[in-house]
């Protein structure tokens, strides 16, 4: 393994901080090595309104987390996030042949890519294509349809989109501070892969994810299927709520926010 392979480097761009984690990889494991944080003045709700303050605190972050971890940073993975981000439900499927036979993984690739294949505006990307269930001759709910023996193989998946010119503009950030960005994740998908327990997923529950500009709530109903990179979940879906409803000194205090609902107007 080479010596930058050993390490992954995660870039979140928010609206009042930035912040760099350095991880080593230990074979299946990460071991922590730094964090860097620099204040965020170029963005707006999750969206850049200043290039140029933005590689500057990209660059502040990185200096502190290379100070302490000791490692260069040179390639990153980058957190998406804001109003701009949307999902779809779709469906997909194929044909196995004229006779049932054995489902094999290339099976299940090849539904989910057809699933996929939507059309889209042209200002829209496709972040995500997250598999709900599988079906094979009309039989819902599977959760994994390798092995099984059908005749034709259905999937149903949530895809996340965003906007390419908003994901675009943080690529290009990262770039101009030195970072090649190798890719692109949902924050509050990246959030729950590191905050919520397998139990937790297979359940169900709600991911609220409060940020200083916008805040994500993630809705994962039960693990049914495994993505490629291994990450479980089900039916998601993300909009952004007005930072307004959400006290921000709360979280850092305590850990966890109720906000006061205010009583309606009599009509």
């Amino acid at each position: 393994m080479a010596k930058k392979d050993k390490y992954l480097v995660g870039l979140d761009i928010g609206s009042t901080k930035t912040c760099v984690l350095i991880a080593e990889l230990d074979g299946e494991l990460l071991k922590f090595l730094a964090l860097g944080a620099a204040e965020s003045k170029g963005l707006r709700k999750g969206l850049i309104v200043n290039l140029d303050s933005t590689v500057s605190s990209i660059r502040r972050a990185v200096e502190e987390a290379e100070s302490v971890a000791n490692v260069p940073v040179e390639e990153a993975l980058i957190g998406v996030a804001g109003g701009h981000v949307r999902g779809v439900n779709s469906r997909g499927g194929i044909t196995l042949g004229q006779r049932p036979r054995d489902i094999e993984r290339e099976d299940v690739r090849r539904a989910v890519d057809a699933a996929r294949n939507i059309s889209l505006p042209d200002d829209r990307e496709v972040l995500h294509v997250l598999p709900h269930e599988f079906m094979v001759d009309a039989q819902r709910g599977i959760r994994d349809a390798v092995g099984m023996v059908g005749h034709r193989l259905e999937a149903n998946v949530h895809l996340v989109t965003s906007s390419v010119a908003a994901t675009q503009n943080l690529v290009t950030a990262a770039n101009k501070a030195g970072i090649l960005i190798s890719d692109t994740i949902l924050e509050p998908l990246a959030s729950a892969e590191s905050c919520l327990t397998q139990d937790e997923r297979d359940l169900g529950c709600c991911l609220l994810d409060i940020g200083g500009g916008t805040t994500e709530l993630l809705v994962l109903a039960g693990a049914w299927c495994a993505t490629p990179a291994r990450l479980r979940l089900a039916v998601t879906t993300s909009r952004t709520i007005s930072p307004s409803v959400c006290a921000r000194p709360s979280p850092k205090r305590k850990g966890s926010s109720v906000a006061t609902v205010a009583p309606l107007p009599h009509s």
